[in-house]
Order: C-alpha cells, then structure tokens, then sequence
C-alpha cells in the first residue's frame, strides 16, 4: 500500500496577480498534478485559494513545500495535513470564481462530498472555512 498525504489549505492571492493569471494557474496545476497522481481540489474566488491535496506522501509533502513559498499567494494557513489510505478524489478539479454572479449554494455542494475524509473534528473546522470561503463577496 502506498503511503499518501492529505494537506489542505487556504490562502490570499498576491495583490499583483490578475485573474487571468490565476485561470492559467489553475489550469497548469489541473494539468501537472493529473500526470503526478495528484488528486484535489483547488477553488479561487475573491483574491482566496481554498486548496485540498492528496497523493504520494512524499510527492506532496515536496509539492506543499513549494506551495509555502510561492509568491502568488500569501498569508497561507493550514488547515489539516493527515495521512490517507487512499485518495478520496477521482481527480483533480479547480475552479476559478469571480463575481457576484457565483452560484455559491451549489459549488459548495460540489465540493463538500470531497471533505468526507476527515475526521470529525477536523471535519468542523474545514466545514466552517468553506462556508466562509463560499460566503465571502
């Protein structure tokens, strides 16, 4: 059985990145981490990254490394890092928000299946993060 990792985590884009930029971005990443095995998610809306990563314990463990240090985006906290069994995503998704005119009722719906690894208490504290992150405008 391969050990994997599971690391999510959210973040404040960069003032000088654009928002076409970060649809490249989160189109290269969709790309990289499908070849990687990397499964997830990762969500932007209002100037937040809101990022689930699962995979290989130590592939992740680098690429979360990175991710610390890069300039596109700051103020990163940590919302849980735990090791997994399996991966619990059937592939990786990212989705660029932007707007007032986000369904964000039913992107929550599509995403919340995907926080069903956690335990309980670590389930509470995702679940109101993500009801911050889809709540904010």
């Amino acid at each position: 059985m391969d050990l994997r990792l599971a690391i999510c985590y959210v973040s404040n884009a960069s003032d000088t990145l654009s928002e076409e930029e970060i649809q490249k971005m989160l189109s290269e990443f969709e790309k990289k981490n499908e070849k990687k095995d990397i499964t997830g998610i990762l969500l932007y809306s209002e100037r937040n990254f809101f990022q689930v990563i699962e995979g290989e314990k130590n592939y992740v463990n680098d690429l979360f490394e990175k991710i610390k240090v890069d300039k596109r985006h700051k103020n990163l906290m940590t919302i849980f890092k735990k090791d997994i069994t399996k991966s619990e995503h059937d592939g990786y998704k990212s989705d660029f928000k932007s707007g007032v005119n986000v369904n964000k009722k039913e992107l929550k719906q599509r995403y919340e299946p995907y926080l069903h690894i956690l335990d309980t208490s670590t389930r509470k504290v995702v679940d109101k993060m993500v009801k911050v992150f889809f709540s904010s405008n």
